[in-house]
This record gives C-alpha cells, sequence and structure tokens, in this order.
C-alpha cells in the first residue's frame, strides 16, 4: 500500500484592520497673543529693557490698544516708556512706581488701516532693587481694537523675572540627617456616608408672552408725504441704532407752519409723518457722540418718500460740530467710568474704554455738517 498524502489546508486569511481616520479639526480663527519680553534674571540695582509684543495679528489689524501691566514696586521700578510711533494719539502712558501698575491708551488717528504683523506696542526699562526674589509682570484690563471699533480677541502671557544678588552666598557642607523608620500608622476603618435622597426639582411654569399689537399706519394730511429711511450709527454696540433724531426745517422761513420730527428705532429706521411737499425743505439727522449730517432740498413726492440710507460719523462728543482734541480730551476725562448716561459713551456699553476713543481717532479733523446725500 502506498501511502496517503495528508490533504493541505487552505490557508486562513487575516482579516486586515482598517485605519482609524481622525477628524480633521479645522482651526478656529487665533487670537492675538500679548506677550512680555525680557531678561529672565537681573542682578541688584541692574537696568535692562523690556518690550510689549501683539502676536498673531489678524488682517483687520490693531488700531487702538488699552492695557495695564502690574509688578511689584518694592522689586522692580519701571520708566522710559515708549508706545509705537504708529498709535499717535497717546491717552496714557504712565508708570506708578508707588502701586506698581503701568497704564496705555493709545489709538491711531483718521482713516487709515491698523497695524499688522508682529507689532511691539510698548517698550520701557526696568530697574531691579536691591533684593532678591520672582518679579512678576502682569497684564490686566487689556482690550484691542481693530479701525471700525470691534473688539479683538486677546490671550496674554505674563512674565516672572529673578532678581539675584550680585555676590554669591557661601555654600556650607551639608551635614547628614538620619533617615527614620517609618512608623506604621493603622488605616482608619472607613465610614459609610448615606447616600443623600436627590431633590426633585420643579418644573418651571412656561411664560406666556403677550401678543403684540399692531402699530397703526400714520395717515398723512392732503398735500403732505410720508418720509421715511434709516440712520446708521456706526460703532454701536449690538448695532443698536435707537435714538437719532430727524428734524424737518424749512430753508427760507415762509410760514409759520409746524414742520416733523422723528426718532429712529433700534434698526435705524424713521418714518417722519405730513411732510409738506415743498422743495425748500432741510432734514437733519443727528445723535450724541455723532456728526449731524443734512440733506438740503429732498424732492418730496406724495403720497411717501424714501430718502437714502445714512451712515452718522461717530466722534463729536461735544457736539460743537468738529471732531477734534476736544472730544478726546471728554473721553479721557471719562475713561474708565461705567454706568449709564456718560457723555462719552459713544457706543452705548455703559463704559469708557478704547473703543470709545477709536470711534473719536477714526474721524479725527473732520468738520460738520456731513453732506447728506439723500436721494
Amino acid at each position: 500500500d502506498s501511502d496517503t498524502p495528508d490533504p493541505t489546508p487552505d490557508p486562513v486569511e487575516t482579516p486586515t484592520t482598517e485605519p482609524t481616520v481622525s477628524p480633521t479639526v479645522e482651526p478656529s480663527p487665533g487670537a492675538i497673543k500679548l506677550i512680555i519680553e525680557a531678561a529672565d534674571s537681573m542682578d541688584n540695582g541692574e537696568t535692562k529693557p523690556v518690550s510689549v509684543i501683539a502676536k498673531n495679528v489678524n488682517p483687520d489689524g490693531i488700531y487702538g490698544a488699552q492695557f495695564e501691566l502690574n509688578f511689584d514696586p518694592a522689586l522692580l521700578t519701571a520708566n522710559n516708556l515708549q508706545v509705537h510711533s504708529d498709535l499717535s494719539y497717546v491717552l496714557r502712558a504712565n508708570a506708578d512706581n508707588t502701586t506698581g501698575k503701568i497704564s496705555v491708551v493709545a489709538s491711531r488717528q483718521g482713516q487709515i488701516p491698523g497695524l499688522t504683523g508682529e507689532v511691539t506696542l510698548l517698550t520701557f526699562d526696568v530697574t531691579a532693587a536691591d533684593t532678591e526674589g520672582k518679579a512678576a509682570l502682569t497684564f490686566a484690563n487689556e482690550k484691542l481694537s481693530d479701525p471700525n471699533a470691534a473688539r479683538l480677541k486677546v490671550t496674554t502671557q505674563n512674565k516672572m523675572i529673578t532678581i539675584e544678588g550680585n555676590s554669591p552666598e557661601p555654600t556650607s557642607e551639608p551635614t547628614t540627617e538620619p533617615t527614620p523608620n517609618p512608623t506604621d500608622e493603622p488605616s482608619p476603618t472607613p465610614t459609610d456616608t448615606a447616600t443623600p435622597e436627590p431633590t426633585t426639582e420643579p418644573t418651571a411654569e412656561p411664560t406666556p408672552i403677550g401678543t403684540t399689537e399692531p402699530t397703526p399706519e400714520p395717515t398723512g394730511e392732503p398735500g403732505t408725504a410720508m418720509v421715511f429711511g434709516q440712520v446708521i450709527l456706526a460703532g454701536r454696540t449690538g448695532d443698536n441704532w435707537s435714538g437719532a433724531s430727524l428734524v424737518v426745517e424749512e430753508m427760507a422761513q415762509t410760514t409759520a407752519q409746524a414742520l416733523p420730527n422723528a426718532v429712529t428705532d433700534e434698526d435705524g429706521s424713521f418714518t417722519l409723518v405730513n411732510v409738506p411737499a415743498k422743495s425748500n425743505l432741510s432734514i437733519t439727522a443727528d445723535a450724541p457722540g455723532y456728526l449731524a449730517a443734512v440733506c438740503t432740498n429732498p424732492t418730496i413726492i406724495t403720497p411717501e418718500t424714501e430718502l437714502t440710507a445714512l451712515s452718522l460719523l461717530s466722534g463729536d462728543v461735544t457736539s460743537d460740530k468738529m471732531i477734534d482734541i476736544a472730544d478726546a480730551a471728554a473721553v479721557g476725562l471719562e475713561f474708565g467710568q461705567s454706568g449709564s448716561g456718560l457723555s462719552a459713551d459713544i457706543n452705548l456699553d455703559q463704559i469708557i474704554d478704547i473703543f470709545d476713543l477709536v470711534l473719536v481717532s477714526l474721524n479725527f479733523g473732520v468738520e460738520g455738517p456731513q453732506v447728506w446725500a439723500c436721494q
């Protein structure tokens, strides 16, 4: 008999593990990073330079900057502050070596772009005291504005400087301490903690939403028109364009007829009712903190006339029909104050800060009233 060969087993295929695809995370727009460049260590009495630098500046650029640096005045003193030369209007740039605070508020001026790239906002010198220690430079109240008085996202990186003595202390030989033998401590017996009964949260009853009554449409008188349009108040927080006034006047007073006026809604819209269909009128738009604009001799057509939208220029805090140093000074007088009703709060965010200063600086030197090409 011949030997029967054993059958060859079929090869078993090993499944190939499919690689797991990791989702690609879209990078979020980066914030501007404020850093402090300075020496890591200083000797007693030594003076060294410090720079405050903005990195990752987005294409809009920096138009205005506000920040504070806090430090321990027992360890450091600061002097020779120099703000970036292109931030030409400097409201504040001072160092208080009693409280240990550097304050900077500065902006560009006019209709020009913001600063881009790596921007050195401030340089100054620090001098170490005749003592040793760790001296921290820390940011506070930092705000950056783009050319539209909009807030730029900012992160900060503080700095620690080690102040060392001029003469090294003598090093003594270490004495070897005996190592104590550890004593076994008895393990405490765990105590069962009672599980509190869950508290049932009450279900809030829904608040009924009232039904808004429709606003009746104004009815015009014969020979008059309803004039409507929109006034934009650039820089206002949340695009709240309410409160601008519209006044109709006769350029040459010929009658004692009372002429209409109106105030804008939140979206800037307005309606003037019973405007005479005559050719010698002017319509003035104005708002607190803005330069007035005048539409001269508009053509009023019955029953209604639409005017071209208007964007008022910001910055006339003093209401003298001119945006100048007096307006910037008015911002400076109230700078840092908060609350409602502040005259320099152009953007109505209830705090006077760099954004109000930028709203002045943007249109610095412009005189009013603006020409409103309303048709």
